[in-house]
């Protein structure tokens, strides 16, 4: 399909999805309503974010069984796309259900796990067999723990995305910027596809029009690491480590906070407004927060392209991590 085609084929889809907004809203009714002290909007806002990711995913996956092959990414018998579908689409329903009835979060944790090893059986390509890094010539073959290893990867990353979504644009800015790192070394329809539908998004969400919402994050996390595992697996991505410094100052706030909550006999995930982020915007304004973070995010993965090296990359994304939360969090 010619491209110019198929990204206005998107557009326009896109825009007829977003102008009837108000009518989604009130069909689903699930919204986030303001308490005053994590949540300051001033009134509530649709958790709508993951309905239009899931709508976008759906019709591609309609366009593309009538129109293209997008061979870089499934295989001829469709059995990839099928565990796509599969898993996000039990991503998106565990999340939307989150949205309306507040789901227990160990519960949530446990089907976390069982929709992530249904996604593994179904498309065994997902599974990380083989660790490559950059600064070793040792190869580690997982073996029988490469299911268990890429579930503990999956659940680490989509718990530590899930924690950006606490001020307006962070998560789907990010999410833009990780799947156009993915797209200029692995060219996908469907990354196109769904950064036209983020555009979208991020121009109601930075107007408090929609939020993600559990419906939403669930949805994007799995697809992050979804897109880098399949990049890495088809050595789109040469290296482990190269995937690792994409998404280590989400991994650096996951382990802080669970740390910091343990240590306060508190519920690991329970919520607060102890995040790097909130510490940020106290004291900058939207647009500034966001460059702030959106810069502590990627500077180390664009540091490792320029410098070829891992070891000042890592220690430059710890070093960052850490003075950040040092300096900001009395300030």
């Amino acid at each position: 399909m010619n491209i110019l085609i198929f990204i206005i084929i998107s557009f326009i889809i896109n825009f007829i999805i977003y102008k009837k907004i108000d009518l989604l809203s009130q069909l689903i009714n699930v919204f986030d309503y303001p308490d005053a002290l994590r949540k300051i909007h001033k009134k509530p806002v649709p958790l709508l974010g993951g309905v239009f990711i899931y709508i976008n995913l759906v019709i591609f996956i309609l366009l593309h069984s009538f129109y293209f092959e997008d061979q870089s990414l499934i295989n001829s018998d469709y059995q990839d796309f099928l565990g796509l579908l599969i898993t996000t689409s039990l991503f998106f329903i565990l999340g939307f259900l989150d949205d309306k009835i507040d789901l227990n979060s160990y519960l949530k944790f446990i089907l976390m796990i069982l929709i992530l090893y249904i996604g593994l059986i179904v498309d065994t390509d997902l599974n990380l067999n083989l660790i490559k890094f950059s600064f070793s010539e040792t190869e580690i073959n997982l073996g029988n723990f490469g299911i268990p290893f890429t579930i503990l990867c999956f659940l680490l990353f989509i718990n530590a995305f899930n924690m950006l979504d606490g001020i307006n644009g962070q998560a789907s800015i990010y999410t833009l910027i990780v799947f156009s790192i993915i797209l200029s070394i692995n060219y996908l329809d469907l990354l196109i596809f769904l950064n036209i539908c983020l555009l979208f998004f991020l121009f109601f969400n930075l107007k408090n029009k929609i939020f993600l919402g559990d419906n939403g994050t669930l949805v994007l996390g799995y697809l992050i690491g979804f897109f880098c595992i399949k990049s890495y697996n088809l050595s789109y991505f040469k290296f482990s480590d190269e995937i690792f410094l994409i998404m280590c100052m989400p991994g650096y706030e996951l382990l802080r906070l669970f740390v910091k909550r343990a240590c306060e006999k508190r519920d690991p995930f329970s919520a607060d407004r102890n995040h790097l982020h909130h510490y940020v915007i106290k004291n900058y304004n939207l647009i500034n927060t966001t460059i702030i973070m959106q810069t502590l995010f990627f500077m180390p993965i664009l540091l490792y392209f320029l410098l070829d090296n891992f070891y000042i990359s890592f220690i430059f994304s710890l070093l960052a991590y850490s003075l950040s939360i040092l300096i900001l969090k009395n300030k």
